[in-house]
């Protein structure tokens, strides 16, 4: 893992594109906040400058002690798979390094912007910064250690003393000396490994398996390490070890706080909860337990300041202790990180619903409901838009646990509204525009299902024709019809009881009809098993008649995880969100024959989840994604 000086804690087409218009504004993220957070570095001094690094949301930097958030991922490649390594020049709050993948990066104005710098071989991931002018840099994986004395422009590879086929699992320097340094090694002769000439030579101090190392940055000469449920010390630059702790639960992460030598603080997994334990630098002694970490949290890692306040990052999200672990208290405002799905509800201009959670202040803050569930699709009566009803997980005869449940308050309050649905969770539920309190419960296997009372009572329609649907849509104006998608675009203008062919769609298919011109409808295709590139379909007399353009993505691309909407004020533009198996994502708009352009070059995470077109009282885009919502106006 990294070492802190600024302390280190949580972690963190063949096609013709133009350039977009519709870049007056940029893309903003709304939350929800938190998700995964992999890692966060809090500066010595500058203690309440802090950076993270958040799953797919990315890099983030907070200047209040880690309460609020701001990405800083201009330049940056998305975050394929997460980032690795988040490491801080020890005197320069502005100065990073930050290894991905297969790349490294390098910034000076506190991630503003990012330049890429010399990657010493495949598979590097971790980094380590000597004390100094921050010219000196260590960095191991599995191709073997590494040093850079000119800033990462190049490198050398270090094997004196090292035996051949080694890997590097963890990297740590002291804090006052650059020549003294610490690598765990595995392989044959794995083990804790110490130099004190820089990296010239290096031999084993240690015959431990151990993952994780990092130097006391109160005091030079100490290093701790992590092997399991064990944290091992040396107050002698590696010369001599001895256990610290041996916990019963399996320790995630430590940090140091104040003290000379440093007191400990350590987070385990005890059971079902995760625990935060202090530990005396002298003595090893530990101090009074505090409160468990809130339930299923999932910790990765600790970080602390001398004052005391504890920040641990997890699965889910970020929180914060001010009173020595008494109570924990979320602290991820601003932390693009949480996974969020198709599920989108627009209740006004700063109330939504995205999946389990509900925000009524613009983003700003997110509570969470049916906590127990898994909300995969919304609906909003379009008469009262306090009413909303979510589809949830497996449902009952009785409609008494999961299936859909309905809200008459904005999402405050909910009840099951499940009664007589028999089916595996929803594809898509939607309220009829004429008639909300007509409604359709879209499954992938388990039919269609209705209900003509506001959600009280269900049945099946369609028959064995209608084995299930992904996708459902039901124009606000023109015939009044039903159009699906399952192997091919149907239609319905008898409320389900017979439907017509108009399209061959494979499956992860995505439809969209426009609400201001219901004569226009748009299909993307999802997956192709023969190499034909994908295609946008497109009908300008009700799916009576299509025609095909091409897509803005690589013609290699055999799966496209796609979402459509319509600008309702110019029903010729339909927008486009999606990504690739080729690794390739984002959104683009097409007007007419087109062509395409883009407007997603200012998004950082590009892997697309859905796409909402809202015109009211101002058109803008809602923008579903792995590390959250993100919104754009549309001009």
């Amino acid at each position: 893992m990294n070492q802190r000086w600024c302390r280190r804690g949580l972690v963190l087409a063949a096609v013709c594109v133009a350039a977009s218009p519709l870049t007056a504004t940029s893309w903003r993220p709304v939350g929800p906040w938190g998700g995964f957070v992999e890692q966060v570095v809090r500066c010595e001094t500058h203690p309440d400058s802090l950076y993270a690094l958040g799953g797919e949301g990315g890099a983030h930097r907070s200047i209040d002690g880690g309460r609020t958030w701001t990405a800083v991922n201009s330049n940056l490649p998305p975050f394929r798979g997460g980032a690795r390594a988040l490491v801080p020049d020890p005197s320069h709050v502005d100065l990073l390094w930050l290894s991905q993948e297969s790349s490294l990066w390098h910034t000076r104005d506190g991630g503003r912007h990012w330049v890429p710098i010399a990657l010493p071989a495949p598979g590097t991931r971790l980094l380590a910064v000597a004390p100094g002018s921050g010219d000196v840099l260590f960095a191991g994986g599995a191709s073997g250690l590494f040093r850079s004395r000119d800033h990462g422009q190049t490198w050398r590879l270090l094997q004196r003393g090292l035996q051949p086929g080694y890997g590097v699992v963890a990297l740590a320097v002291d804090v006052v000396d650059p020549q003294v340094a610490w690598a765990s090694i595995r392989g044959p002769y794995y083990g804790v490994y110490t130099t004190r000439d820089g990296g010239g030579s290096w031999r084993r101090v240690l015959a431990r398996k151990v993952q994780t190392l990092r130097a006391d940055p109160h005091a030079s000469g100490t290093v701790v390490g992590l092997d399991g449920s064990i944290l091992l010390r040396s107050r002698d630059a590696g010369s001599s070890w001895t256990e610290l702790v041996r916990d019963p639960g399996f320790i995630m992460s430590f940090a140091f706080a104040g003290g000379r030598p440093s007191r400990v603080l350590y987070v385990a997994r005890r059971d079902i909860f995760d625990q935060v334990i202090a530990i005396d630098g002298a003595t090893g002694a530990p101090a009074r337990s505090g409160s468990p970490l809130p339930r299923g949290f999932s910790a990765t890692d600790i970080e602390s300041d001398a004052a005391g306040d504890i920040l641990v990052g997890g699965f889910r999200g970020l929180v914060r202790s001010d009173d020595a672990r008494a109570t924990w208290s979320a602290s991820d405002r601003g932390l693009a990180g949480a996974v969020t799905g198709p599920a989108v509800a627009i209740l006004g201009l700063s109330s939504w619903i995205v999946g389990n959670e509900r925000s009524t202040d613009g983003g700003a803050h997110w509570t969470r409901f049916l906590a127990d569930q898994s909300v995969t699709a919304l609906a909003v009566d379009p008469r009262d838009r306090e009413v909303v009803y979510a589809g949830t997980g497996l449902a009952t005869i009785d409609g008494t646990t999961d299936g859909v449940f309905k809200s008459t308050d904005g999402g405050r309050s909910w009840r099951a509204s499940a009664r007589g649905l028999r089916a595996n969770a929803p594809t898509a539920l939607v309220a009829d525009p004429r008639d909300p309190d007509l409604l359709y419960f879209a499954t992938a296997y388990d039919g269609l299902w209705q209900s003509r009372d506001a959600g009280g009572h269900w049945h099946r329609i369609g028959g064995s024709e209608i084995a299930g649907a992904e996708r459902l849509v039901i124009p606000a104006r023109g015939p009044r019809c039903l159009f699906i998608s399952f192997g091919a675009l149907r239609r319905s203008c008898d409320e389900g009881a017979t439907w017509t062919s108009l399209l061959d769609l494979p499956p992860n298919s995505d439809i969209a009809v426009s609400n201001s011109d219901p004569s226009r409808l748009y299909a993307v295709e999802g997956y192709t098993s023969d190499g034909t590139p994908l295609r946008l379909w497109r009908s300008t007399d009700g799916g009576n008649s299509f025609t095909d353009l091409p897509l803005p993505i690589s013609p290699a691309a055999s799966l496209f995880t796609a979402r459509l909407a319509i600008d309702e004020r110019h029903p010729d533009t339909v927008y486009l969100g999606g990504t690739t198996d080729v690794l390739q994502g984002g959104v683009w708009s097409l007007t007419g024959a087109g062509p395409w352009r883009e407007i997603s070059q200012d998004l950082f995470d590009r892997d697309i989840r859905g796409l909402r077109y809202d015109g009211r009282p101002q058109p803008r885009l809602f923008l579903s994604t792995t590390s959250g919502v993100y919104l754009k106006q549309v001009e």
